[in-house]
This record gives structure tokens, C-alpha cells and sequence, in this order.
């Protein structure tokens, strides 16, 4: 909690990244992951695309993309389910977003990456 309390403080972007890497699985908001580190939506957003070069929507979507991307290849989870797992609430916005990150399908990245 003390070392959570002392990044928050020095670096609140780097906080709120690591919070996002601890809770992308779960509904998250830009509004939350701000209060979360102790800043205002508005300035929160302002500070993190400064510091990241991304949105913290973009930011997190990609995160979450990446670690649906390691589970379509390292598990036999159903695809919806890994799509749940990461954060998604609808498995039409997981497809489109996967789609814009992979240039391809969930089901079409599991095929062609994973060794038969």
C-alpha cells in the first residue's frame, strides 16, 4: 500500500498505467482510474496523453487487447470468454477492436499462430 501510495504521489500516470495493468479485466472508467490516482477526469486524461502519447481509452483498449492476444495462444478459453476476462462487455466491441490491433479476427490470429 505504501509503495502504491508513494507512486501515486511521484508519478500518477505511472500509477494509474499499473492500475489499469491490475484491474483491466474489470469495468473500468476513465473517471475511475483518475480518482484512482487523485486527479480530476479532465486533467487526468490531458496529463496522461501527454505522457503516454495515447488516451487512456486507447491505452487501455490496446492493453486489453494484448492480453487477449496472449490468451487466444496460450489458452483453449473459448473466445467470448477471453473477451469477458479482459474487460469487454460486448463481444461485438472485443471483434472490432481486436480487428483495428491485429488487422484480423480473434478466431484468425488463434489459427494462424497457434502450432497444430
Amino acid at each position: 500500500l505504501r509503495f502504491f501510495e508513494s507512486m501515486r504521489s511521484s508519478n500518477p500516470i505511472l500509477a494509474a498505467e499499473q492500475y489499469i495493468k491490475s484491474h483491466y479485466g474489470k469495468n473500468l472508467s476513465v473517471d475511475g482510474i483518475a480518482r484512482s490516482v487523485g486527479m480530476s477526469k479532465s486533467y487526468f486524461i490531458h496529463k496522461f496523453t501527454e505522457q503516454t502519447g495515447s488516451s487512456p481509452v486507447v491505452y487501455l483498449n490496446s492493453y486489453r487487447i494484448m492480453q487477449a492476444a496472449e490468451m487466444l495462444l496460450g489458452t483453449n478459453l473459448p473466445i467470448y470468454e477471453i473477451a469477458f476476462n479482459c474487460g469487454f462487455r460486448t463481444i461485438s466491441h472485443f471483434n472490432k477492436q481486436f480487428q483495428k490491433q491485429f488487422r484480423q479476427s480473434p478466431g484468425t490470429y488463434r489459427k494462424l499462430n497457434t502450432l497444430s
